[in-house]
């Protein structure tokens, strides 16, 4: 930007009068976009020459707000322009293409709102948009492009391009996905045969679809990587190319079984994720080791917009924040524009609700809107309202605080849209997932009654095959709602059209922090697919339900690195650590559990705490502190380094007393300590007793006896295969015999047992039981019993055992598409590649199998060349 565009900018930004047209135009394309549903006129339309003129200086500046304003404005011409429409439509189009918002401009242009100048200045304006959209471009020498992009993802294209580590930070929907998956595909292509990727999610139900977007990107560019993301399948074979897509915990599973693992590049997706908890700690434990093993290996850490980026950064301290500042690229400018609307209450009108725009504090007034029937309760205006002003079209995600409160959204909406729509005509692809989920999980799961009506339901603990499913056809358009719950803040990249939100909290009771919020609303708005995102922000005077305040603008959230916490409380981190029951204390704080596992693993390394990422930012007194607390706990720890360091997330002291107490069992005690097998005979009752000494020894909660047994019970039916349909009937079957019950909640309520316990707890801590018992077994010359142990860890998460059915998970089905599939198959043990032929040479409609599991074969086929 020049200097005297800059000064024209700044000084018109401070006349009020020219900020007022500016808010009466948004507030005018806002009356526009709900003229169908708000009551109220479009008001004075604004002299668009001189508007337009204001914002073409606005649109070359680097200020979010003037940025803002200019998109805001041109949107508004594009849309309601009446008078002089020719002319608003083609500055629009010119400020636009200055913001370098190509994909809004392709929107007018397929809307029929670009109208083409006269013949004599075509020629003109052509070159002239040219020249704008190759201010911002990346040149792509494989494919022999140029792509126009943004000022922000030009950036990360050319910060990228260095040998340094780099953090990118941005709102949702940014465009950061898109320059980073094709600098990958580029990397590698120009590392070479045997390059190797580390993409690191922060849970399993993102695994999927981050998988399905690298291999999009992949094929562009003719490159066939092996991708894997299950440990027990991974595979690095000679001059091919490996991209593991994995939590942390899968990573940090690798490094324990493979000596040879090398990564060439580390992609960490929700890096602000570092500084929330034990989950952090472990992420950050794995860009240590990574880096500590490979040398050359560069780190990307990638998160929503952060004003402290460089505390992402590997090895960052306070002392260097010059040095890496070009390391970082962050950005809080608009991609697309997002209206912010307050719907609040009209006193002595229980019918009636006041719509107003909200841009900087500023409060526009937009009109009112009548629910029909006047509802009551929350959660029934909550349905009415979203129905109302979102019902005719599809892009809706309605926000709820949990799984209970989603369910009984839905099926709200559901009764909104049969009485409101007589000829409804459903889409297929809903009916027949609606039939699989009744199927597949049970006839009275909401889902199954929601879906039909083009309402979908989406939180943690539910069938992977019914959340991915719904994702897809969200996206496709194909639902018209989307009730949601905080889940959809963990990196879903879901965007909307409209997204309600009343009260959000962020777990039971925890009102959703402010950063959280606005992540949130960024799904707000499709890039290239509408002109702008809408927030409706539901009774935002009652304190009670927004304990902050109402949301009225964007701030940059502070991340925080993984050891933060701690460096708050060592005096409690020392108390933790000398404990003189330590099982207790493990059970009460699982962060100081994992910090003190990663600090004694370092020091049993022969390494300096200051080697840790995190400890780079202690004081030297705090670090001398720590220091003494480790040196303090090495007394009471008697166990191998090699165990402590394959279980750093367990209290490394739990498992030396662990080990103390096995040497002083008899020998004759060995059979009745075996770790269960999922082929035992009696593995119920051997998984129980494993767990009641999980929880005496290694600082396991597994509860009483009853809770015990049915938590093994329901592991034991998981990971041998039964179907989730099975499980459930079984248990609701059992529950109805002795009591009333309300069967959604029990369903979910078996769907969180198993999640939590067999998917997470149980392999965590039976993983460190078995390896416990392993080796006292070397040390009583059992090697027979030892032989018989089996690592399960895999087979817990996927709930499989069967070779064949792991080979299907690991080419990309759900395990309900693994189970059903696999009961047609008469080999049991059956490699990836045996699997590919099978379902290659089988017409699956001929063997009764759901379409939507179909569906999801296919796609796997298509990728077959990344496995």
């Amino acid at each position: 930007m020049t200097n005297l565009a800059r000064r024209l900018a700044d000084h018109l930004f401070q006349i009020d009068t020219v900020i007022n047209e500016f808010q009466d135009s948004h507030i005018r394309l806002s009356r526009y976009i709900l003229s169908e549903c708000v009551e109220s006129k479009l008001g004075k339309e604004p002299n668009w020459r001189q508007l337009l003129s204001w914002a073409s200086v606005f649109s070359q500046s680097d200020l979010d707000i003037h940025l803002e304003l200019s998109i805001a404005a041109a949107i508004a011409a594009l849309l309601t322009a009446e008078t002089e429409s020719e002319m608003a439509h083609q500055a629009a189009i010119f400020i636009l293409e200055s913001c370098s918002n190509t994909p809004t401009v392709s929107l007018a242009q397929k809307r029929g709102l670009a109208e083409p100048l006269k013949s004599q200045k075509k020629l003109l304006t052509i070159i002239k948009n040219y020249q704008r959209r190759l201010q911002h471009i990346i040149f792509d020498d494989f494919t022999s492009s140029v792509l126009p992009v943004t000022d922000f993802q030009e950036r990360i294209w050319d910060t990228l391009g260095n040998k340094k580590d780099t953090a990118l930070t941005a709102p949702t929907s940014a465009g950061k996905s898109y320059v980073l998956m094709r600098w990958l595909a580029q990397s590698l292509l120009k590392i070479g045969k045997d390059a190797v990727v580390a993409y690191i999610v922060p849970s399993r139900a993102l695994i999927g679809q981050v998988r399905r977007s690298i291999e999009e990107m992949l094929l562009k560019y003719n490159i066939r990587p092996r991708i894997s993301t299950l440990p027990t399948l991974y595979q690095q074979e000679e001059n091919r190319q490996t991209i593991l897509v994995m939590t942390q915990e899968r990573i940090e599973r690798l490094f324990a079984v493979n000596g040879n693992l090398r990564f060439n590049i580390i992609v960490v997706d929700e890096a602000h994720k570092l500084g929330e908890g034990p989950r952090g700690v472990i992420l950050q434990r794995v860009i240590d080791e990574s880096l500590k093993r490979f040398k050359n290996c560069k780190v990307i850490l990638a998160a929503p917009h952060a004003n402290n980026a460089e505390v992402l950064l590997p090895y960052s301290d306070k002392y260097q924040m010059e040095k890496i500042k070009d390391n970082i690229v962050s950005d809080s400018r608009p991609t697309v524009l997002q209206n912010l609307f307050w719907v609040t209450p009209v006193k002595r009108r229980k019918a009636r609700w006041n719509i107003s725009l909200i841009k900087e504090k500023k409060i526009g007034e937009i009109g009112e809107l009548k629910l029909k029937g006047g509802p009551t309760g929350k959660k029934k205006r909550l349905s009415a309202i979203a129905f109302q002003l979102g019902g005719k079209e599809g892009g809706n995600i309605v926000f709820t605080n949990g799984a209970a409160e989603a369910e009984e959204v839905a099926l709200l909406l559901r009764e909104h849209v049969e009485s409101s729509s007589k000829n409804y005509q459903p889409e297929d692809e809903n009916i027949e997932l609606a039939k699989l989920i009744k199927d597949a999980v049970h006839e009275s799961y909401p889902l199954g009654e929601t879906l039909p009506f083009g309402i979908g339901i989406h939180y943690g603990d539910m069938p992977e095959i019914s959340r991915r499913e719904q994702e897809r056809l969200f996206d496709e358009g194909k639902l018209l709602f989307l009730v949601c719950t905080s889940t959809l803040l963990e990196g879903v990249n879901l965007p909307c059209r409209n997204l309600f939100i009343w009260g959000p909290r962020q777990g039971r009771g925890n009102p959703m922090s402010e950063h959280a919020f606005w992540n949130l609303a960024g799904r707000a708005g499709r890039w290239g697919r509408e002109f702008a995102g809408n927030v409706f922000c539901i009774d935002v005077y009652d304190k009670k339900q927004w304990p902050h305040g109402p949301p009225s603008h964007r701030q940059a959230r502070a991340v925080d690195h993984s050891g933060s916490i701690l460096l708050g409380d060592i005096e409690n981190f020392k108390l933790f650590v000398e404990s003189s029951d330590p099982v207790s204390a493990s059970q009460a704080n699982r962060y100081f559990e994992q910090i003190l596992g990663e600090l004694v693993s370092t020091k049993l390394d022969g390494r300096n705490l200051s080697s840790i990422g995190w400890a780079r930012w202690c004081s030297n007194h705090q670090l001398k502190t720590l220091d003494d607390i480790v040196e303090s706990s090495l007394k009471n720890i008697t166990a191998p380094p090699e165990l402590i360091r394959r279980h750093s997330g367990i209290n490394p002291i739990l498992i030396s007393q662990f080990l103390e107490k096995l040497e002083t069992l008899p020998e004759s005690h060995a059979e009745h300590l075996m770790p269960m097998s999922p082929d035992m005979p009696d593995a119920l009752s051997v998984l129980s007793d494993n767990l009641k000494i999980i929880d005496a020894y290694l600082g396991g909660q597994f509860g009483n006896q009853k809770q015990r047994n049915l938590k093994s019970k329901l592991t034991i039916e998981w990971i041998r295969g039964l179907p989730l349909g099975r499980i459930i009937d079984e248990r609701i079957n059992f529950l109805s015999s002795k009591k009333q019950i309300r069967i959604p909640a029990e369903i979910r309520s078996i769907i969180e047992l198993i999640n939590k316990n067999a998917r997470y707890l149980i392999p965590k801590y039976l993983s460190c039981y078995a390896d416990c018992i392993s080796y006292w077994f070397s040390c009583i010359n059992r090697d027979d019993l030892k032989n018989e142990i089996n690592d399960i860890q895999d087979m817990l998460e996927t709930g499989v055992t069967e070779r064949t059915m792991i080979a299907l998970i690991g080419l990309g089905l759900s395990r309900t598409a693994a189970i059903e599939i696999s009961a047609k198959i008469t080999d049991t043990e059956l490699s990836i590649e045996g699997a590919i032929e099978w379902l290659k040479n089988r017409p699956l409609e001929a063997y009764n199998v759901s379409p939507v599991i179909i569906r999801e074969v296919k796609r796997v086929l298509g990728a077959t060349e990344f496995l």
